[in-house]
């Protein structure tokens, strides 16, 4: 379906000379008749990555089989009808406890507080063992709660919870969500019984866009968080201070933000 609107669609992309700096780029992520809205609208979304400023509806142009989009109207992904469906994904080894655990928590709770009334959020924490602490919600009481109950113990299964937070997408409860996940890691996977091939083929099945954000030790080697989130087209952030993590899933709200209806 995206391929085929390409065809069809053109954004007008000079009217936006940001997207031609380096590493940006315009992306159609959905394109449907009926998915989002009533009335027999046409919706389509449209991500604007890596901007570094915020986007201007009143400059996005459309045009289908070479002609102007009639009655077009283009809104943030905020004032529209479209929701948006995000897994956090948050390591709970043993290595995370104390001020990185807390710092986690804080990142989470603060991403989750920005949350629209239309959109949902799954939890799911990993150590030895994957557990979804939650399904989809909008009660973001419950997963606040949930959040500031985990405790950092064991080992770390990455790749099984990248597995588990992708297939959270394909209940059919979550197929008109707009689908991001959010993966957090301090260490090496020591405990997983799937590959990192497998989790990264799980992400790319999934069709969710993937931020993995890694928060580094010494010895910790980034790739399996970089891979899941090329696979995922999201963004690999890092730092080696907690108390950075909050800014990282700042701008991680702010990407996800940059979309157009």
């Amino acid at each position: 379906m995206r391929r085929a609107l390409l065809a069809t669609a053109l954004l007008v992309v000079g009217t936006l000379p940001a997207v031609a700096q380096t590493n940006q780029e315009i992306e159609i992520v959905d394109f449907n008749g009926a998915r989002y809205a009533d009335g027999g609208q046409t919706v389509v979304v449209i991500e604007l990555r890596n901007l570094q400023t915020e986007p201007d509806p009143a400059l996005i142009q459309i045009t289908a089989n070479g002609q102007p989009v009639e009655n077009l109207e283009v809104v943030r992904l905020a004032d529209s009808s479209v929701p948006v469906g995000t897994v956090l994904v948050i390591d709970a080894s043993g290595s995370m406890a104390g001020a990185p655990m807390d710092a986690a928590k804080t990142a989470a709770i603060d991403f989750i507080s920005q949350a629209g009334p239309g959109d949902q959020i799954a939890l799911v924490a990993f150590s030895d063992q994957v557990t979804v602490l939650s399904g989809f919600t909008n009660n973001l009481d419950a997963l606040n709660g949930l959040i500031n109950g985990i405790e950092a113990t064991g080992e770390t299964a990455f790749n099984d919870a990248v597995i588990q937070g992708a297939e959270l997408f394909g209940a059919a409860s979550a197929r008109e969500f707009l689908p991001n996940m959010i993966v957090l890691t301090d260490g090496e996977d020591t405990a997983s019984t799937a590959t990192i091939d497998e989790a990264v083929a799980a992400v790319s099945e999934s069709g969710a866009r993937v931020f993995g954000v890694a928060l580094e030790s010494p010895d910790f080697n980034p790739g399996p968080v970089e891979q899941v989130a090329a696979a995922g087209n999201g963004l690999f952030l890092s730092t080696p201070d907690p108390a950075q993590l909050s800014a990282l899933y700042g701008q991680i709200s702010r990407e996800i933000s940059n979309t157009l209806v």
